[in-house]
């Protein structure tokens, strides 16, 4: 299983061509030659070959009066214009994409030193969007373990669930503020009952982690723990809205003694 997360210009971008305003054919980058394309050329019979590529590993190409041997007076890739896109070098197909790898993570990205991409990253009014995916190399990969990239997606809910909570918290720390006397036993005791629920779902959380760790090892039982961790959610969830029920009961009551007196 790959995950990846890719610019969103990253498969549309096109080259500016014989417009582009630094044209990187005109730069003096050592730019290397993948061992396929150099064998495809030798095979093309390109004329003086050994003058415009080094015939040792790494091969790379040799610029000619500070410029890429096959650029036309024009601006554009010989290579290219005679013999289209399929011909060309693993890094000028590429650039300037690029992919950096982190384990079972590809980031596909833009680099901004092209006109092309600058321009458009300047171009936009918002935010640039990652598209994020995952892809399996068989069918049955996702039985063999639990993948970490899920379990983080999980771990990213569960996390929210107790994100969303703030305002309940915020409106019981409020309440409990403005109490007095006995109330503030009562919602001890109620704390306290709450608390054993909060513990568990720490407990469950970090077992989440260690099951995230351990990606790459079988876990047939991941299914369980996660319904495990729902079930102790919905309960930590129902005692929050039991306890801001009691709070609110214990106001109202101590406002109309208040009244009263």
């Amino acid at each position: 299983m790959i995950k990846t997360i890719k610019a969103e210009f990253f498969d549309q971008f096109q080259c500016l061509m014989d417009k582009c305003p630094d044209n990187c054919c005109n730069e003096r980058w050592s730019i290397s030659i993948d061992e396929a394309t150099y064998d495809k050329y030798l095979d093309m019979g390109i004329p003086n070959l050994k003058m415009k590529i080094t015939a040792t590993k790494p091969h790379t190409i040799i610029n000619q009066e500070g410029k890429c041997p096959f650029v036309t007076e024009e601006g554009l890739c010989s290579i290219h214009k005679e013999y289209g896109e399929e011909f060309l070098s693993d890094t000028c197909k590429a650039y300037p994409r690029f992919v950096s790898e982190y384990g079972d993570l590809f980031i596909e990205n833009i680099g901004l030193s092209c006109p092309a991409s600058a321009q458009w990253i300047v171009s936009l009014n918002r935010k640039c969007r990652l598209i994020e995916d995952i892809y399996y190399e068989d069918k049955t990969e996702t039985d063999k373990s639990f993948v970490k990239t899920e379990a983080e997606l999980i771990m990213k809910s569960i996390l929210e669930c107790f994100y969303e909570r703030n305002s309940i918290w915020e409106s019981i720390i409020e309440c409990y503020r403005k109490l007095g006397g006995d109330a503030i036993e009562v919602m001890n005791s109620k704390f306290c009952e709450m608390n054993s629920l909060l513990l568990q779902n720490i407990s469950i959380c970090y077992l989440f982690e260690r099951i995230m760790l351990q990606s790459k090892k079988q876990n047939p039982d991941y299914r369980s723990v996660i319904e495990r961790l729902i079930f102790i959610l919905k309960q930590f969830e129902e005692q929050c809205q039991k306890i801001m029920v009691n709070v609110w009961y214990i106001l109202q009551s101590n406002f109309q003694l208040f009244c009263i007196r």
